[in-house]
């Protein structure tokens, strides 16, 4: 996508549109996006089709103070509060992430007045979706934007559409996430209750069902005869953490597995694990496991998630 020459000297103004500030790769990777973006060029806004969520003070504290379109996801008013934004700070460039935010800037695209689009996909394009709503959307998407943008090459190949297309990253901060001295290392073992014996298994991120949490706690079960030292430690938080606490009480885990809930020290928690592992099922381009590989842990992945990731090399700058 060519932007018209400026007839100005202002920045460049740029609205993300995302679906909202809960814990998530998409909201991750657009935190650092908005970090990097030179501000003497742009003019950079956030907006949330709803909200507030646990990344709100994370934006904040860089500087963007996010745009809450709505309380929940299911108010009718979203499109309208949308339009009252974009007509009070018409931006240069709409950068729409996620199924929903993407589906109502290409819909309304028109009479919303947005003059480019920018179609962020952070999951593969896939048919016949259990989530029969998204599936629907998808179907109509990403015909109507100026440039579609995958989070891996595998993301792009996926989509059938002829919008002109691009692979943009995911990125991580390699100074933050890296190994640690082993006396480091076992300090913040010691503050989360670990034996210098115990071999900590790991995973972060969102915990929703496609991630795979219950396969890890089936195979951590599996393992006590020969490892009684295994133990699992759950960072994040989601729509699944109830019913995986469930399931741990049934697998009778409750003294190997730790939930510690929302972090924003990952690097910390990551440093307390021996393993790292990612059982997702399905995956456009997994920062955490790229987090996990830089703070140089051993990672046990699936066959899905690692197609995404094979051609990675966590010491290359361009990759990270």
């Amino acid at each position: 996508m060519t932007a018209a020459p400026r007839q100005d000297n202002r920045r460049v103004r740029v609205l993300h549109v995302i679906d909202s500030l809960n814990l998530g790769g998409a909201q991750t990777a657009l935190l650092a996006m908005c970090r990097a973006l030179p501000h003497d060029r742009f003019d950079v806004r956030v907006a949330a089709l709803h909200g507030p969520g646990v990344f709100t003070q994370a934006f904040q504290r860089i500087g963007f103070d996010p745009h809450f379109l709505a309380s929940h996801k299911h108010d009718p008013r979203i499109p309208l509060a949308l339009r009252s934004l974009l007509k009070a700070w018409p931006p240069d460039i709409c950068h729409a992430h996620l199924v929903p935010s993407c589906f109502l800037c290409e819909m309304l695209r028109r009479p919303l007045g947005i003059r480019r689009l920018v179609s962020h996909l952070h999951t593969p394009y896939r048919k016949n979706l259990r989530d029969r709503y998204q599936n629907f959307l998808e179907r109509m998407l990403y015909k109507r934007c100026d440039l579609l943008l995958g989070c891996s090459d595998d993301v792009v190949r996926s989509i059938p559409r002829q919008t002109p297309k691009r692979t943009l990253y995911n990125a991580i901060d390699t100074e933050r996430f890296r190994p640690l001295p082993e006396e480091s290392r076992a300090a913040i073992r010691r503050e989360f209750g670990y034996a210098p014996e115990d071999i900590v298994i790991g995973m972060t991120g969102r915990m929703i069902a496609t991630k795979g949490h219950e396969l890890v706690c089936k195979a951590v079960a599996s393992l006590r005869s020969e490892c009684p030292r295994a133990r699992l430690l759950f960072v994040g938080i989601g729509p699944h953490d109830a019913p995986l606490r469930a399931r741990v009480r049934e697998l009778h885990l409750e003294d190997y597995v730790a939930f510690a809930g929302y972090r924003e020290d990952i690097e910390r928690c990551l440093a307390a694990m021996d393993i790292y592992a990612m059982a997702t099922s399905v995956e456009g381009f997994g920062l955490s496991l790229v987090e996990a590989m830089s703070s140089g842990l051993a990672c046990v992945v699936s066959a899905f998630s690692m197609q995404r990731h094979a051609t990675l090399d966590c010491h290359d700058s361009n990759a990270c």
